[in-house]
């Protein structure tokens, strides 16, 4: 009786193993997609840095006096841009989050 006793916990303790595996392998892949969702969803936002960083270096390579105020309104712009670029990363992770924690709850009371 003690050797089947032990046979069970030893199949129970590799079913467990096993299952736990699997469920971090779930996880590594959601994250892969989550990352790749958040790539497209900046994407603009990377556009649009781009632009403004590649409008820049041209006004700094041919600065004087007059464009030195469109240097500046550039650089405030790119500040925005980035900051909003990362407001959206946070409330997409915020959302994620949301929902991995609403669907453990429910998965907790099944």
């Amino acid at each position: 009786m003690l050797i089947r006793a032990s046979e069970y916990s030893a199949q129970s303790s590799g079913i467990k193993s096993q299952l736990h595996m699997a469920r971090n392998r779930l996880g590594l892949e959601f994250i892969a997609s989550f990352n790749s969702h958040l790539d497209l969803e900046l994407k603009s936002y990377n556009k649009e840095i781009k632009v403004l960083e590649s409008k820049i270096e041209r006004l700094r390579d041919g600065i004087n006096n007059e464009d030195e105020q469109d240097l500046n309104n550039k650089l405030c712009e790119l500040d925005e841009v980035k900051l909003a670029k990362k407001l959206k990363k946070m409330e997409l992770y915020y959302q994620a989050m949301l929902k991995l924690k609403f669907k453990r709850l429910c998965c907790e009371y099944i």
